[in-house]
């Protein structure tokens, strides 16, 4: 049973090919749980990566829009400059655009068969995904076309273009976090209700949502258009206590899991004892989240702006999700060595 969940696991989560060698995968008979992971594996790297292509997309966006605000107020003598800058900038977007728009070029046909046979849980999830990707697709190229022009414009000194992207900064964030989303459903449906792994993934999930509340709200305060700040205000209340409810969940499942594993004489049993512990420093590590992301409804129902305070509440925000990086990336070597 410890081998199932740690293979549906590092199906679920980056690098997933890499967790099942080429050679091993290559080894296996056709319709073998290994060989059906690896096919699993592949499918979900190649929607994965469409996926962290968005992301890449969206904060190119984000960072443009900020390179060009400071060009912006930076005045005359950063003009050349700004014009070289926003030629390359405009480049690199476009191409990444077109790329992104022949994505399904790049993704094999779904493992139903595969699926079925040892994640069939995830198998809805999966036949949905490239509807939702495409999508995503479409709404994050209009987006990013939506934007070039102004934040050239801004960059070059146009300050009637700086309304527009304080609004288009904080909606291209809001896109961010709904890609990697996107990314954590994926994974969680793969997953095994009794993993500490589906327990963190939907409390990332919560946690974002939680903070795309937020990003749209301050996005509508910039465009001048009037938030209903009490429903805004409850969503982010309901989303941090699930979060932090998952996150507690992370912790009870990797617990009972320890629990059962000490009794049994499985090969390898440290190390998945191991892996084990990683999940009860993420709990930490969202519990955290959870009431960071808690913090902002206040001022949410007040329709405060960004205050000092505000900044003060959020300034964790890197550090944890540094944590949270840290944290996966030694729970992946670790099951990669199983």
């Amino acid at each position: 049973m410890f081998r199932t969940i740690v293979l549906a696991a590092v199906v679920a989560f980056a690098p997933m090919v890499g967790a099942l060698s080429p050679a091993r995968a290559l080894a296996a008979p056709a319709g073998s749980p290994q060989a059906d992971l690896a096919a699993i594996s592949r499918y979900g790297l190649a929607q994965q990566q469409v996926l962290t292509d968005i992301s890449a997309l969206v904060g190119l966006s984000v960072q443009g829009i900020e390179k060009a605000v400071g060009f912006g107020l930076a005045g005359a003598a950063s003009r050349q400059e700004a014009k070289a800058w926003g030629g390359a900038w405009e480049a690199d977007m476009r191409a990444r655009m077109a790329a992104l728009e022949a994505w399904k070029s790049r993704v094999p046909p779904l493992p139903r068969a595969e699926i079925q046979r040892q994640l069939p849980a995830g198998l809805s999830t999966y036949e949905r995904m490239p509807a939702r990707i495409d999508a995503m697709v479409t709404g994050i190229v209009e987006f990013c076309d939506s934007i070039i022009v102004p934040t050239r414009k801004a960059a070059e000194g146009d300050r009637s273009a700086l309304p527009i992207l304080s609004s288009e900064y904080f909606r291209g964030s809001a896109l961010l976090i709904r890609a990697e989303n996107e990314m954590l459903e994926l994974s969680a449906s793969g997953i095994p209700d009794n993993n500490p792994a589906k327990a963190l993934a939907l409390s990332n999930l919560a946690s974002n949502k939680a903070l795309g509340v937020y990003l749209d709200y301050m996005a509508m305060i910039t465009r001048a258009e009037q938030p209903d700040y009490g429903r805004m205000a409850a969503e982010i209340r309901t989303e941090s206590a699930r979060a932090a409810e998952q996150a507690r969940a992370v912790a009870t499942s990797a617990r009972a899991l320890r629990a059962e594993l000490s009794r049994s004489s499985i090969a390898g049993k440290d190390k998945l004892l191991a892996v084990l512990a990683t999940y009860d420093e993420s709990a930490a590590v969202e519990t955290e989240v959870a009431a960071l992301t808690l913090s902002l409804a206040e001022p949410v129902e007040k329709g405060v702006l960004v205050t000092a305070e505000v900044q003060a509440r959020m300034a964790p925000v890197q550090q944890l999700v540094q944590r949270r990086l840290e944290i996966n990336t030694r729970r992946l070597a670790l099951l990669q060595g199983l």
